[in-house]
């Protein structure tokens, strides 16, 4: 039986849209785009998900990459992002809905630890018993350590738990635990029909 719905945080409960984000600090055309590769594509933004960076030490080698005029505008991209990680539409009604069904919610993502902070700015994870993320655990999914020590640090069985990403290699590492999952591509009616397949009432 799932009594655990859990759930990533990147295009399932909030919108990464990089070129947005740099769009939304005024940068146009082949300037937005160098910007947007040096801060998102660089092996540093690896480094946040991963620990080894916080937004504040990328700023040095991020910035040494671009043109001295494109550097404060960089600086500001990596201070700020996290402001741009927009809710998905239509997902708090749906958290809204298990947590009052009784399920207990957990969030799983690769993600810098200085999200923790932000948490409060989404609704959908105003119910959430507990959040892991990459970015405090210097490990990152699916490398099944990241799955272990999950279950270990919530007590949590994987066959009582119910996983929603929007990458397979990270759904297939979970289903090796015995965690049960769906690929989520965007639409909230896929994922509903998954989660009452699975059995949850909802």
């Amino acid at each position: 039986m799932i009594r655990n719905v859990v759930f990533d945080m990147g295009q399932v409960l909030g919108c990464f849209d990089p070129p947005a984000i740099v769009a939304a600090f005024g940068l146009e055309g082949e300037d937005a785009d160098r910007v947007r590769r040096a801060v998102f594509e660089g092996e540093e933004w690896q480094g946040l998900d991963l620990g080894i960076h916080t937004e504040d030490t990328m700023i040095e080698p991020v910035c040494r990459r671009l043109p001295p005029r494109l550097r404060e505008s960089a600086a500001k991209v990596l201070l700020g992002w996290i402001q741009y990680f927009s809710p998905i539409p239509g997902m708090e009604p749906v958290t809204q809905a298990l947590h009052e069904s009784g399920y207990r919610l957990y969030l799983l993502s690769n993600i810098s630890r200085n999200f923790r902070r932000h948490i409060g700015q989404y609704p959908a994870l105003a119910h959430f018993d507990g959040c892991l993320l990459s970015g405090e655990e210097r490990v990152v999914k699916p490398d099944p350590a990241i799955y272990r020590r999950f279950f270990e640090r919530f007590d949590l069985r994987p066959e009582e738990c119910f996983f929603i990403d929007d990458r397979p290699d990270n759904i297939a590492a979970g289903a090796a635990f015995g965690m049960r999952g769906f690929v989520y591509g965007g639409e909230i009616p896929p994922l509903l029909t998954a989660l009452r397949d699975a059995g949850l009432a909802i």
